[in-house]
């Protein structure tokens, strides 16, 4: 219960923080399966942590922190990993970019026959 006090004392300072996740871990025998579970666990916690640094004062049921908070996160990263790839694919010649902005589009690059 400190952990998290100390967590909501930062945000109320503006401060950024990262949330390890409290528990038991299991430092003997790390597995595969228990190194992917708590790196999922992790991103859980900062996707909850990052939310309320933005809405400190909100609150939620399980399944709406879930569909809020959590899907909201995970659709910003997505975005951003989403943005990086067609950067990649445009900057390959596959993909042709049209407009800029928000209204930026891209297409298929079609390649007239020589």
């Amino acid at each position: 219960m400190q952990l998290i006090q100390a967590y909501a004392g930062a945000m109320q300072l503006g401060l950024a923080i990262a949330f390890p996740i409290c528990g038991r871990r299991d430092v003997s025998h790390p597995d595969e399966e228990n190194t992917a579970r708590e790196r999922r666990e992790e991103e859980l916690g900062q996707a909850v942590m990052a939310y309320l640094q933005e809405h400190p004062h909100a609150s939620d049921t399980l399944q709406g922190i879930a569909e809020w908070w959590v899907m909201r996160r995970q659709v910003r990263v997505e975005l951003a990993a989403l943005e990086r790839v067609l950067r990649h694919l445009t900057d390959d010649g596959l993909l042709e970019e049209i407009g800029s902005g928000a209204s930026r589009r891209y297409r298929l690059m079609f390649r007239r026959p020589q």
